[in-house]
């Protein structure tokens, strides 16, 4: 974890592993590989990496109200095939 965004968002009520139960509710099978404190528009967040069986997935939950803030994927048989700019 960065220290200095530690000390910059202070006490969190949600902490790095009800991030992961949060996206793994949220997609039953997701596999975490990673979670680590990121900063997103001013506001704390954590960062998500998982996978399950449609490929990547990495995700934002707001660090104070466990809402998911931004969602990505990526399939492992369309990499590097296009797909959205979003």
């Amino acid at each position: 974890m960065d220290p200095e965004l530690d000390a910059q968002f202070g006490p969190r009520p949600v902490n790095a592993v009800q991030a992961a139960e949060i996206i793994t509710d949220n997609r039953p099978g997701a596999r975490v590989i990673k979670v680590e404190l990121d900063e997103e528009g001013g506001r704390a967040v954590w960062e998500v990496e998982a996978q399950d069986g449609a490929g990547d997935l990495e995700a934002l939950v707001d660090a104070f109200t466990g809402e998911i803030v931004g969602q990505g994927s990526e399939d492992v048989e369309g990499a590097g095939q296009g797909g959205d700019d979003d």
